[in-house]
């Protein structure tokens, strides 16, 4: 009996501290459910006017999100509607998401930009399309500081808007613009981690103005295996692990690091850059790239002339003349002899040449050429380029030639040669080959 009642005592106990607990730490519902953990209220900026957050207010809460301070929903109710109508809580989470993959490190402290720094950004917006130059021009920049990896000050760019009656606001159309190419980023970096040739090269051709071709096709493709192989050979963190640098309306850099050659200790840092101009997104990533040995070799017709260069394959007056006629001008001024070397710049119908050897009473001449530019499609470099031809040709030989301000350098016989392009309306217009002598 006495058991039964010390039982029954225990259990009433038991009970009673269960619902003192209960009462305690969180709220019992009528409707049976058990009770809830109390937990603190999220941490949200509160407007010094009701209903209305100012410019620095607006950043701060952003950056509670982008800390981790605030739960992202929290703060993005926090703002009062009419400062962010047209932003929907999806791409809010996804913007946050975004700038926390530029800054990396919590966010330390805000400012607002130099005039110069506004300026160079606005007009770097403005090249997008008329739309974003029109939010540019109403926007304002902030730097967002945080500690890099090597415990630096570093800063990544965010802006809001302030309409016409001076009411600061978070854009829609700058967020969503924004968006749209980072969502090219991720995918253009996916497509090399993951080997995806023609993924690579259906990305790569939005940033082609002009009607795709055969050649442009191939060319494209070549420039997505070449980049492919490239990254898993040299670039040492992982594709998609790059460093978001900024990202605004039109633009957008990140940042590798790659061993500076081949099997090197020594790294390097690259910059990828991406422009966007009415939707069509050019990629800038300079994958290193050498002069064709072959291109060293000039051709008229079909018939050799010389190799840039080449002491064994030099030329000289009598046989140019045969096809091309005589130089316009040789005498001192073109063709200076000293101590019997003689250097020397003729020009002929189509091709400009400079190169050292001996002059002949300024009559005739001979020796090795450093240097042909070329203006007529009669002639051609050993790979077959040559004037007149679409710039599609270049990109084929040479995939990255735009990156490199198409002018495509090498070591070739251990000299330093280059060959520059001249490119007007799409096509190629003159070829200039030069060899460091």
């Amino acid at each position: 009996m006495n058991n039964k009642l010390t039982k029954k005592i225990v259990s009433t106990l038991l009970l009673v501290l269960l619902l003192f607990l209960t009462a305690c730490n969180g709220t019992y519902y009528s409707d049976g459910s058990w009770f809830r953990v109390h937990r603190d209220a999220p941490h949200v900026v509160k407007p010094e006017t009701p209903g209305k957050m100012t410019s620095q207010e607006l950043i701060q809460t952003l950056i509670l999100a982008v800390n981790d301070q605030t739960p992202v929903g929290s703060a993005f109710e926090s703002i009062p509607l009419r400062q962010r109508e047209t932003v929907t809580l999806s791409a809010f989470t996804k913007y946050v998401s975004l700038i926390r993959r530029g800054v990396m490190q919590p966010i330390t402290s805000f400012s607002v930009v130099s005039q110069e720094t506004r300026d160079a950004l606005t007009e770097q917006i403005s090249a997008q399309s008329d739309a974003s130059a029109e939010l540019a021009a109403i926007s304002q920049f902030y730097h967002l500081t945080f500690l890099d990896e090597t415990r630096r000050e570093a800063s990544f760019t965010v802006a809001i808007q302030v309409d016409a009656d001076g009411l600061p606001y978070m854009s829609g159309e700058w967020i969503s613009t924004t968006l749209r190419l980072y969502d090219f980023l991720e995918l253009y970096f996916s497509a090399i981690g993951t080997g995806d040739v023609l993924a690579l090269k259906a990305l790569l051709q939005q940033g082609e103005a002009s009607t795709p071709t055969v050649t442009m096709d191939k060319a494209l493709e070549n420039k997505s295996q070449e980049t492919i192989n490239f990254y898993f050979r040299r670039v040492i963190t992982a594709a998609i692990d790059y460093k978001l640098i900024s990202l605004i309306p039109g633009y957008a850099s990140v940042e590798h690091y790659a061993s500076i050659s081949l099997g090197s200790g020594r790294r390097e840092n690259r910059v990828v850059t991406f422009t966007d101009v009415n939707g069509q997104i050019l990629v800038s990533d300079k994958v290193p790239s050498e002069l064709k040995s072959e291109d060293l070799d000039v051709y008229q017709d079909g018939i050799k002339l010389f190799r840039i260069g080449s002491e064994e394959q030099q030329t000289d007056s009598k046989k140019l003349e045969a096809t091309l006629g005589m130089a316009l001008q040789h005498n001192n001024k073109n063709c200076r002899t000293v101590n019997g070397q003689a250097n020397f710049n003729f020009r002929y119908r189509g091709i400009t040449l400079s190169g050292q050897g001996t002059c002949d009473e300024h009559e005739h001449w001979a020796g090795m050429i450093y240097s042909a530019g070329i203006s007529y499609s009669d002639f051609a470099l050993g790979s077959g380029l040559k004037v007149g031809m679409p710039v599609s040709e270049l990109y084929l030989r040479y995939p990255f030639a735009r990156e490199s301000n198409y002018l495509i350098a090498g070591n070739i016989d251990g000299k330093n040669v280059s060959l520059a392009a001249q490119i007007e309306q799409g096509y190629i217009t003159k070829l200039t080959i030069n060899m460091v002598p």
